[in-house]
């Protein structure tokens, strides 16, 4: 399980692998549920990793000098106190509800599904709105031109990186290396995909609505006017700028494309309501387990108190 996909800790570019952006929130999703990692130590280990693992990843960015890395270390720790005492158990009692449907497949109503992907949507949300990121224009404003000068070459590197990556394949070698890999998730989970599910898969990725070349554009928009106003960090209205603009990360391509945005988030509620619909009574079986699973381990990695205060730096 990605679990850092869930913290969605560093935004568009923080996440290298190959599924970055490339699927919608409810594929991610999916992917997730349908993951093998269900011991509490394996999930454990990439949760309690994750504040270091992003602080080291802004550490990518820039040469941050000894203060500038407490306070970003202190910042990320809390933020990752407050998603495991806040977010965790509301994972555990979602995938529970889940798990429950699959005792009686036939039982169950679109409007549930519709419901818990709503939930699971409005904690990813909320993820980014807590997002230690925000409201950092102080830490920001202490940045020299020289790491500003480097945050730039980084992230137009990362811009063109992506660019690359997504036109080294073409639409159908992208829809096959998607349905490759979600069954090969599955599989991982002890469920094997029946024909009609496979065929169902294929027509659903086949039907999304493909955002990538826009979200690249409006990444690299969005980039491109954080540099500018860091560059202009010595005037009175950077902080506010700064603020508002880091907090319009967190939903940018849902704010810019709502109708196709939702579109696919239909669309993979949809698969979703259809794959629990016609699982096979082995496959109910072993989806309950891999669910209650994950479950009882978050209910676990919830409870690990901390020295650090938790704290949820809500965007203005």
């Amino acid at each position: 399980m990605k679990i850092r996909i869930n913290l969605s800790l560093a935004g568009p570019s923080g996440n290298h692998e190959r599924h970055r952006m490339k699927y919608s929130a409810l594929l991610l999703l999916i992917a997730t549920l349908l993951s093998g990692c269900t011991s509490t130590v394996a999930i454990g280990t990439a949760y309690n990793s994750a504040a270091k693992t992003f602080s080291n990843r802004l550490a990518d960015y820039a040469e941050f000098n000894n203060r500038q890395q407490r306070e970003i270390k202190k910042r990320v720790s809390a933020f990752h106190q407050w998603h495991r005492e806040q977010h965790l158990p509301a994972y555990q009692r979602l995938l529970q509800q889940l798990a429950l449907s699959t005792d009686a497949p036939e039982l169950l109503e679109k409007q549930s599904v519709d419901q818990w992907v709503s939930s699971f949507r409005a904690l990813l949300l909320q993820t980014g709105q807590c997002n230690p990121l925000n409201n950092s224009n102080k830490l920001l404003s202490s940045l020299s031109d020289r790491q500003v000068q480097q945050i730039s070459v980084t992230l137009r590197d990362k811009q063109i990186q992506r660019a690359l990556e997504y036109q080294s394949e073409t639409s159908a070698e992208r829809l096959d290396r998607r349905q490759t890999a979600i069954t090969k998730w599955a599989k991982r989970a002890g469920i094997k995909f029946t024909d009609e599910q496979s065929m169902l898969l294929n027509s659903t990725l086949s039907k999304q609505i493909s955002l990538s070349p826009q979200r690249h554009q409006l990444w690299q928009n969005w980039s491109d006017r954080f540099v500018q106003l860091m560059r202009k960090r010595d005037q009175t209205s950077f902080a506010v700028e700064v603020d508002q603009h880091i907090a319009s990360l967190w939903n940018l391509s849902e704010q810019t494309y709502p109708e196709q945005w939702q579109t696919n988030v239909t669309l993979w509620a949809d698969f979703l309501y259809q794959f629990l619909k016609t699982q096979t009574p082995e496959q109910s079986r072993k989806l309950k387990k891999k669910l209650n699973a994950v479950a009882n381990s978050l209910e676990k990695l919830s409870l690990k108190k901390s020295s650090q205060q938790p704290q949820c730096f809500g965007a203005n």
